[in-house]
């Protein structure tokens, strides 16, 4: 049974404004202050991109690998003394000062769906935050973790139907080029958003 607080589902919601690793042209991507400016500018919220640090900390960064080292087999505080590592938030940093934006929360690695999930229902305002993921298994295990937890699958091409529906998503996130008529048809014929 679906959570209530999480219906995403609602008609006629206007589209979000949402800012892909919150406007690095404003700041550094992924970056607090790369966060408040797109706020500021008047944007719903942003999306941006979680990994594991190879101390177990949940770290905001795109990338595999920051000034070189790789984030997934380096301590946090390592990352965080490099130059470009200097301005990489903490998961619950992020969330404790935005939980009130709308926020797209994209893992980028396997391993980390129940803690980002548990986080994110903590600081976050229900209906206003998706965890999304390139990955198909990672959004099974978020769904698998929480039913009610809202979920995008990101798509980089057209994928069958019969792929996304047994996942029980909120959301599809197709790149522009996988963006195709038969597509859209299809996620509103399920009620999911886009």
């Amino acid at each position: 049974m679906r959570h209530p607080l999480f219906s995403l589902r609602e008609p006629h919601q206007p589209p979000r404004v949402i800012a892909h690793r919150a406007g690095p042209a404003l700041a550094p991507e992924n970056t607090q202050e790369s966060f408040r400016r797109t706020l500021e500018l008047g944007a719903d919220g942003f999306e941006f991109d979680v990994r594991r640090s190879g101390d177990g900390r949940l770290v905001v960064v795109h990338d595999p690998r920051v000034s070189g080292r790789v984030v997934a087999r380096s301590s946090y505080a390592c990352l965080r003394a490099t130059q470009r590592g200097a301005a990489l938030p903490l998961l619950d940093e992020v969330l404790r000062e935005f939980g009130s934006a709308w926020l797209d929360i994209e893992l980028k690695a396997p391993g980390i769906e129940a803690p980002v999930l548990e986080l994110a229902v903590k600081f976050c305002r229900p209906g206003r935050f998706v965890i999304t993921s390139f990955s198909r298994e990672v959004v099974a295990r978020v769904k698998e973790l929480d039913s009610s937890a809202p979920t995008g699958w990101l798509l980089r091409r057209p994928v069958h139907p019969r792929l996304w529906q047994e996942l029980n998503l909120d959301y599809l996130a197709p790149h522009y080029r996988a963006l195709r008529r038969p597509l859209v048809a299809a996620a509103r014929g399920r009620g999911l958003r886009l």
